[in-house]
């Protein structure tokens, strides 16, 4: 078994994070420069740069090895019990019924679970609960979630709080990171589609 120090995943968490907000940042900067004397439709450009981006991250994740074969481990019987109580949870906190375009349903059930669960709950979680940080784990992995949803009155707060513990115990329970990613992808979309 190998030894993970808390040096080590300091680094994993900085460089993950760096990288995606530099990923974010060049992939920006490139279609605003390149695209910036021509007329395209706004849409189809921001979710081109957005596949970019998550391509890229995603080479990145894998290349470090950041998200192991383990992390593709589904695990049907947990994650079927893990959207039935988020089901019954949604269908209780009752949401609007919203508008949506291809970008927002791209982001919210691609381009955010992939990268919201790669970092907050493998990288942030994971990475301090094996170093034997789990507090810290989840103190931090929650406050990046519910500070990357911007809702902060008390109940956006508490709604995105147990969301956050929600994600972290599937994690928890299945020790791999695509059962969060799935289960997010699902919050999203009974949100968008039947909320």
């Amino acid at each position: 078994m190998r030894i993970i120090t808390t040096e080590t995943t300091i680094k994993k968490i900085l460089m993950t994070v760096g990288f995606y907000f530099f990923d974010e940042i060049c992939v920006r900067l490139i279609f605003r420069l390149c695209l910036e004397s021509r007329r395209f439709e706004l849409l189809s450009v921001k979710m081109t740069r957005d596949i970019i981006t998550l391509f890229i991250f995603l080479v990145f994740i894998f290349h470090t090895k950041i998200v192991e074969k383990h992390d593709f481990k589904i695990s049907f019987c947990k994650l079927f019990l893990a959207f039935f109580l988020v089901f019954i949870f949604l269908m209780t906190t009752g949401n609007a019924k919203q508008e949506v375009d291809p970008r927002t349903i791209f982001h919210a059930l691609i381009f955010s679970p992939i990268i919201e669960e790669v970092i907050s709950r493998k990288v942030i979680f994971s990475g301090l609960k094996e170093s034997g940080h789990i507090v810290l784990g989840i103190i931090l992995s929650t406050l990046l979630f519910v500070s990357l949803h911007v809702d902060f009155s008390i109940t956006g707060l508490i709604y995105f709080t147990i969301m956050s513990f929600a994600l972290m115990l599937i994690q928890l329970w299945t020790n791999s990171v695509i059962n969060s990613i799935l289960l997010h992808s699902f919050i999203n979309f009974v949100i968008l589609f039947i909320f």
